[in-house]
């Protein structure tokens, strides 16, 4: 098993964020969602085999194609 954590000030309040997570980890099989109590991460837990594919699907989501 592989963590894959999302780390920002107040990501759990921005808008969108968790809807973003879900459509980029869509065909992902996560086993554990977690927030961490001071909202500043989400932890996934994913299947090793899984764990490049998540990161690079989040990346994607988070920091590819963003509006100029």
């Amino acid at each position: 098993m592989a963590i894959v954590s999302i780390v920002g000030e107040n990501i759990k309040a921005a808008p969108g964020f968790l809807r973003k997570v879900f459509q980029a980890v869509g065909r992902i099989p996560v086993e554990m969602i977690t927030f961490g109590a001071s909202n500043v991460n989400l932890s996934l837990v994913v299947s090793e085999k899984h764990m490049q594919d998540t990161v690079e699907a989040l990346h994607r989501a988070f920091f590819e194609n963003k509006p100029k």
